[in-house]
């Protein structure tokens, strides 16, 4: 697995993704850019972020992948407390007019 980056049209910015072949969907972007030409020191020091976060991003990926067939589950995988897993995927899986989720959970918060 690697880390790769193209400039986008206008090549004022690069932009970062996944490569883990050459066929289509093997190359899931990152979701992260960098100024190719900074101006400002805000601009540098966007990049220097954005290039730590990455490195984040490959290392847990990394630990993902070598941890496949094991009863390893990596840390930022991992939600020690049922509760707080269960709330953080109602509020990201929220349908308007629908409370299902909501109102399941309110009874296990209150045990």
């Amino acid at each position: 697995m690697k880390i790769g980056s193209y400039l986008n049209r206008t090549k004022d910015k690069r932009i970062y993704f996944y490569d883990y072949g050459r066929k289509p969907g093997q190359r899931p972007g990152l979701g992260v850019f960098t100024y190719a030409k900074p101006k400002t020191q805000t601009e540098k020091n966007h990049n220097k972020q954005v290039l730590d976060l990455i490195e984040v991003k490959k290392s847990q990926t990394i630990i993902e992948q070598q941890s496949i067939g094991t009863a390893y589950i990596p840390q930022h995988k991992f939600k020690a407390n049922f509760l707080d897993y269960y709330e953080e995927y109602i509020e990201q899986h929220k349908v308007d007019g629908n409370r299902a989720l909501q109102n399941s959970f309110k009874p296990l918060k209150n045990v």
